[in-house]
């Protein structure tokens, strides 16, 4: 793989139903309020990195609107399994 890339592969180990429903869409040109969400934690960026929660709802007819990256947390992890 070239240098700088990372593949990502997801398998579902367990499902937990939240307390309340959370809605998350993909950001679109001209979308405002965008965060960030980890591609391999799921977790929403806010200021810190956070479980995506109802709170977080740009708004309740769209959800919340995210473009994916890598969160510092799984970068390191990343890292961790690369030199083993």
């Amino acid at each position: 793989m070239p240098d700088g890339m990372l593949r990502v592969e997801h398998v579902i180990l367990n499902m937990e139903q939240r307390s309340a429903p959370v809605q998350i869409r993909h950001a679109a040109k001209g979308d405002e309020l965008i965060y960030q969400r980890c591609s391999v934690c799921g977790r929403i960026h806010d200021g810190s990195w956070r479980e995506p929660q109802a709170g977080h709802d740009n708004d309740a007819s769209y959800g919340i609107i995210v473009v994916y990256t890598v969160c510092e947390d799984c970068q390191q992890q990343n890292q961790g399994e690369d030199e083993r």
